[in-house]
């Protein structure tokens, strides 16, 4: 019997969450060995969002949610590994869709906070229970929240995330409200070690 458009997605889509889970288990480990370094030099951030925007546009529409970028001009270079920080912005904003309702909005934002470069990616889904906060950075951690379609994740996006981001000399918290939705952000050095 011939093989449906239907079924030929879910096989795609079934191999992209293989090749992801793969990833995530080899990027943990090399972290929890000590191999995983970052090789920061000065890059304008925006050229960073730019070069993932359509990628991002087109998850995001894939399920119906508006994804819209704020970032002010005259933004300060920043020290930074771009295929690192693109790793941190990919598992951030993979997860914001993976909880928001098709016709929510998910904003990637930076500013400029003292020394540091601010990095935010704020949703309107579901949100983090505020018992369960304190362990959404954890390995193999799931909360309660459902992906709302059905969506998989290894649980270990988010603590490769803060580990990517300290590696950086930065931090990575997050802020949210069940039924509001969340917002995670990270902090980058605009200047490299003196």
């Amino acid at each position: 019997s011939a093989i449906s458009r239907g079924d030929l997605d879910v096989i795609k889509h079934t191999a992209i969450e293989i090749n992801e889970l793969l990833t995530d288990l080899l990027d943990v480990s090399r972290i929890e060995a000590g191999k995983v370094a970052v090789s920061p030099r000065v890059v304008r951030f925006e050229e960073l969002v730019e070069e993932g925007r359509r990628r991002y546009e087109l998850w995001a529409g894939h399920k119906e949610i508006r994804f819209q970028v704020h970032i002010p001009e005259r933004l300060p270079q920043a020290m930074l590994d771009p295929r690192r920080v693109q790793q941190v912005l990919n598992n951030l904003i993979s997860n914001a869709i993976k909880f928001t309702n098709p016709g929510g909005a998910i904003t990637l934002a930076a500013r400029r906070v003292g020394e540091t470069l601010e990095v935010s990616v704020v949703d309107t889904g579901q949100g983090i229970e505020a018992g369960e906060l304190d362990k959404v950075f954890a390995r193999f951690e799931q909360t309660s929240a459902r992906a709302t379609a059905g969506e998989y994740g290894s649980g270990l996006g988010l603590a490769i995330a803060k580990k990517l981001v300290e590696l950086h000399g930065g931090h990575i918290w997050v802020e949210s409200k069940v039924g509001v939705g969340s917002k995670f952000s990270f902090t980058l050095p605009i200047r490299g070690p003196d």
